[in-house]
């Protein structure tokens, strides 16, 4: 089950490609799949891309969307997740993957800013290809 104060990492050869909507499609070419995501969804991915939590995503949500109910938007943001599984990792899943594969532990390097964000992101994507 997900926890709320979880990390996670975009899975090796997932891309987000960005529609003109605002919205975006991921590719998953390790499972020859595709998912649509809409606004809202991107906003999300970038945040767990950038190695936010949920319980992170879900104070933001709320606090941009005020009036929302914060444990009803948590609940969507684990649905969400459900929806992610293969596509964003725990970290420690991409940390085991990691090292089983290279023998190689997580980059400690500081994470990067990612551009177009109205709220602080960076990334820290669990590419394996790259280590």
């Amino acid at each position: 089950m997900i926890q709320a104060d979880w990390h996670f990492s975009v899975a090796p050869l997932v891309q987000m490609i960005p529609r003109e909507d605002g919205g975006a499609v991921l590719l998953d070419l390790r499972q020859d799949r595709f998912l649509g995501l809409d606004q809202i969804g991107v906003l999300l991915w970038r945040a767990f891309a950038a190695g936010h939590t949920p319980q992170e995503a879900a104070h933001w949500l709320a606090t941009r969307y005020q009036g929302a109910d914060k444990s009803q938007i948590l609940a969507d943001i684990f649905h969400f997740l459900d929806q992610m599984e293969g596509i964003l990792l725990p970290t420690s899943l991409c940390q085991d993957r990691r090292q089983k594969e290279y023998g190689k532990k997580r980059s400690t390097s500081p994470k990067r800013p990612i551009q177009g964000a109205s709220f602080p992101l960076f990334s820290d994507r669990c590419d394996l290809s790259s280590q």
